[in-house]
């Protein structure tokens, strides 16, 4: 076994991951900031909606009450205009760090973010 899979196998895997969701999480949220203005509006309604229904816990399928939705969009477009110029944080997993990537707008592929931290692992 490699010094780095013995690394990786000390740590609870439950934890590693619900670490990285966090992580990851946190970038989308930054992600959506930076891109909340660029749809239609019956695009960014049917967009709301299944995230919303995300968010919630909630099937694909399942029936949502306009009133909740709206509810649950004024604190959202207040949490995407205090992210929209956050930078994407590193993710760190069991002790490595690797940059984040953000999805370029032109090709839908991701690239490594600029990032203040350098990356010990470049996300791929």
């Amino acid at each position: 076994m490699t010094e780095a899979a013995g690394r990786w196998l000390s740590f609870p895997i439950v934890s590693l991951i619900d670490d990285l969701a966090v992580q990851v999480q946190h970038n989308c949220r930054i992600s959506d900031a930076r891109s909340w203005g660029f749809h239609s509006v019956c695009g960014l309604l049917i967009r709301l909606r299944e995230l919303y229904k995300w968010e919630m816990g909630l099937q694909p399928w399942s029936r949502t009450e306009t009133a909740d939705v709206m509810a649950w969009i004024e604190p959202k477009e207040a949490e995407w205009e205090r992210l929209q110029e956050a930078d994407l944080e590193p993710l760190r997993i069991g002790g490595e760090v690797s940059a984040p990537a953000m999805p370029t707008p032109s090709t839908g592929t991701s690239s490594p973010e600029a990032s203040t931290t350098p990356p010990v692992t470049a996300w791929r």
